[in-house]
């Protein structure tokens, strides 16, 4: 039997993270649970976006059917809430108009 090695270990999704903080130029060194917040926080904004989307499909009368436009949504959704993303210029239009 042959040892495993640290790198066959970890899921796969850390090493990716972990072959991500590495190649970064800026980023000379990384405490041990850096990685372990980034994991955390990747595995908690998929499943909100993925939640999110799915409560589109259901607005949408797919129930249960999550489409690509649903994620897309729910993706720029949660960047125009987090980051404060500025609302389109249709959408303003629309609701200077009285329009719904």
């Amino acid at each position: 039997m042959s040892k495993q090695s640290v790198a066959d270990t970890i899921p796969s999704t850390a090493r990716a993270i972990a072959l991500l903080v590495a190649s970064t130029p800026t980023v000379q060194d990384a405490q041990p649970g850096v990685l372990h917040q980034l994991l955390e926080f990747s595995n908690r904004y998929t499943a909100q976006v993925l939640s999110d989307a799915l409560v589109y499909a259901e607005h949408g009368g797919r129930s249960g059917k999550v489409e690509m436009e649903d994620v897309v949504l729910a993706v720029q959704a949660r960047v125009g809430w987090e980051f404060g993303g500025r609302v389109p210029k249709e959408v303003s239009k629309c609701t200077s108009r009285g329009w719904p």
